[in-house]
């Protein structure tokens, strides 16, 4: 079974989840999971934060890190 692991971004217009790869155990997408929500990973406008407000605060944010199976339910 393989576990895609995934940043969700928040923002004024709904949420953007993006794909970081795949893990092929859960212990792994765990492993990537913990390690990367000890890391601050700034968004920015070309990372896919795009929004038509002028001043949006949340166009640069840690995002939560999280893994799903083969597209599923969040984890």
């Amino acid at each position: 079974m393989k576990y895609e692991l995934c940043y969700r971004f928040v923002h004024c217009r709904g949420e953007l989840i993006r794909s970081a790869g795949h893990a092929d155990t859960e212990e792994e997408a765990r492993a990537w999971v913990e390690n990367r929500q000890r890391k601050v990973i700034k968004g920015k406008a070309g990372a896919g934060l795009h929004c038509k407000a002028a001043f949006c605060p949340l166009r640069s944010q840690a995002p939560t890190c999280f893994y799903r199976v083969n597209g599923g339910d969040k984890t």
